[in-house]
């Protein structure tokens, strides 16, 4: 619980200095002190409103609940996350909290225990132009890094645990790891052909 209590301080503190501006987000994905895992998203109103009026349209909600429900369903239909590779999470029991800086927490269902790789999403935003969200991912035992997900990368990144710490895997890393066998297979592949050419040859 302290976990936690100290990553919602820390977002806090990164997510202040722009909080009224609508292309600034933050994802904190965290593991509480019972092994449960949680996800914070934090961003200005206008970024939601935004994004909930262009998803559902400008007459999509007349009540504050009725936006909470739209914001809660918007981000678990644009954020993913997939552990090593074949663990994909649930996200549950979300929790709005209106205001200037807009905050949601979600109950992560599914994580397991351990995990070395992560590959996590989070395209909620991507309709407002040069938006920008930091990632920080906490787990017991591992250093803190932060991540950024824009237009660039698609909203997307991969990580992997190297050195007690998330480390961004790169393209050519992530293909090599995605498919051993591929790799192998053109391997043996180049092999045969250069053994029947030298066989023409002679």
């Amino acid at each position: 619980m302290i976990r936690y209590i100290l990553s919602l301080c820390l977002s806090f503190v990164l997510f202040s200095a722009a909080a009224h501006q609508a292309d600034i987000s933050s994802t904190v994905l965290a593991e509480q002190e019972d092994g449960h895992w949680v996800l914070q998203i934090k961003s200005s109103l206008t970024a939601f409103e935004y994004e909930i009026e262009n998803a559902f349209g400008e007459s999509a909600y007349a009540t504050p609940e009725e936006f909470q429900e739209l914001v809660i369903k918007h981000l678990q239909e644009h954020i993913s996350i997939n552990i090593d590779q074949d663990v994909k999470v649930i996200l549950e029991n979300g929790a709005v909290s209106l205001g200037h800086e807009t905050n949601i927490v979600f109950r992560v269902k599914g994580m397991p225990i351990e995990f070395d790789n992560i590959a996590f999403t989070n395209s909620s935003f991507k309709n407002i132009n040069r938006n920008q969200s930091a990632l920080i991912i906490l787990k017991k035992g591992l250093k803190q890094n932060q991540f950024v997900l824009n237009n660039e990368n698609q909203h997307s990144i991969q990580l992997e645990v190297q050195d007690m710490q998330f480390m961004e895997v790169t393209a050519e890393a992530a293909i090599m790891q995605a498919s051993p066998s591929l790799f192998l297979g053109v391997a043996s592949l180049f092999v045969v052909v250069l053994l029947l050419f030298f066989r023409i040859r002679r």
